[in-house]
């Protein structure tokens, strides 16, 4: 089987994603992560997709592993598991080749595999499995059943599956049987199986939703001893200057009304300028999108860095805050810096107030919107050292406020009046 890859750099911390040679994955991932692109940064870990949509693990490998937990009140859901202590490698072994369909492969298993992560749109189980090595340096994902079963039965494509084909009409897929069934006897064809990923919504969406959570959890792990924190916020950056570009997700006014608009052909960003940035906190539903968009609105200098998953990295004796390919519904991805001047939580109020936090209030504000593992000492130690250091370096706020521009206003002149 040939593999293929791409390199990406991620406030300075680089990843290769790997795939069949034959996968379409702009279709699937689109054009945000050519943003990302380059080969210059050290790898700290690869993703390895292996067969998407001929694939797919049955839920009874789940018996040779320990079952830790769900996680997360809503969509997605993360599932944690640890192969038994009596689990033969060799029996997983069997049953990941089976899935594939390569029975050429000697081992599947990356080195050391100890943790095995999913994640799921519904709650009853994983529709993917990532197994990693012992440093979560390497992870291979498989499809599993419940997958095929929530994209409509892709896998059976003797059944004649039907999908949305972007221009409103719902047909055939148009692949012979024998071509791309379950057994991988026939031989698949590589080039019809291809064009029907290309053209299916439903199915691209439901492969970026599991590869992009999946990048987002290896991203966290393999950064969290390395100054670095990948948190749940908005950012704003302001004062940057034009010459920066714009972002695959950029900003323009129209009528006094920011409006994100998703740009054909991005531009990488790699500006090393000194403009300020802030992150806001709180949970889903608070309001954080909408408070960023009131910066937007009222101040032209101001441009949104990232609309969900910002990174924040110490370098020497400063916090900057980064883009990244992860921006949730916003398309924002920017390849970009920001020296960080202030990290606000935001709670809805009646009223617009603004104050600085006491260093124990700040630790538990960030920390809170930063993934933690708390099972593997090293790197939980690791996010424990940076938030404690970022909290050190720029001030914390919490901000009750209305939905409305006097909050943008009162929130810009304390975070200005800091920067200065």
């Amino acid at each position: 089987m040939a593999y293929t890859g791409i390199s990406c750099v991620v406030a300075g911390h680089g990843f290769e994603i790997r795939f069949p040679d034959w996968f379409p994955y702009k279709d699937v991932l689109g054009e945000k992560y050519s943003v990302f692109s380059a080969t210059d940064k050290g790898r700290v870990f690869a993703l390895t997709l292996l067969e998407p949509c001929k694939a797919y693990v049955g839920m009874e490998i789940c018996g040779l592993l320990e079952f830790i937990g769900k996680y997360n009140d809503a969509s997605p859901y993360t599932w944690i598991y640890r192969l038994k202590k009596d689990a033969c490698e060799n029996s997983i072994n069997d049953m990941l080749r089976e899935a594939s369909g390569d029975f050429s492969q000697e081992v599947l298993l990356p080195d050391g595999c100890d943790y095995v992560f999913g994640f799921s749109e519904s709650e009853d189980s994983p529709e993917c499995l990532i197994f990693t090595s012992r440093d979560y340096s390497q992870a291979v994902m498989y499809w599993t059943e419940s997958a095929k079963q929530a994209c409509g039965g892709i896998h059976s494509f003797s059944g004649a599956p039907v999908g949305d084909f972007g221009d409103g009409s719902s047909r055939n897929a148009g692949l012979p049987d024998g071509q791309c069934g379950a057994s991988h006897a026939c031989g698949p064809n590589d080039a019809l199986l291809r064009d029907y990923l290309s053209r299916n919504r439903r199915i691209c969406s439901r492969m970026r939703f599991h590869i992009e959570n999946c990048l987002m959890l290896l991203y966290a792990f393999n950064t969290a001893d390395k100054d670095t924190v990948l948190i749940h916020a908005s950012a704003v950056e302001w004062n940057a200057p034009a010459k920066a570009g714009c972002p695959v997700g950029r900003t323009e006014h129209s009528g006094g009304d920011a409006i994100l608009q998703q740009v054909s052909a991005p531009e990488a960003v790699r500006s090393e300028s000194a403009s300020c940035g802030a992150v806001f906190l709180g949970k889903s539903g608070t309001g954080k999108s909408t408070h960023a968009r009131l910066w937007l609105k009222n101040y032209p200098d101001c441009r949104l860095l990232n609309d969900d998953n910002p990174a924040i990295r110490i370098v020497g004796e400063k916090a900057f805050v980064f883009g990244t390919p992860w921006s949730g519904k916003t398309p924002c991805y920017k390849d970009a810096k920001s020296e960080l001047k202030g990290i606000v939580r935001l709670r809805q109020a009646k009223s617009n107030n603004i104050s600085r936090m006491d260093p124990i209030r700040s630790y538990a504000s960030l920390m809170g919107s930063v993934s933690c593992m708390h099972w593997d000492k090293r790197l939980s130690d690791g996010v424990h050292d940076t938030v404690s250091r970022i909290i050190g370096i720029c001030p914390s706020f919490m901000l009750e406020c209305l939905p409305d521009d006097g909050a943008a206003r009162l929130c810009r002149s304390v975070l200005r009046d800091n920067a200065r």
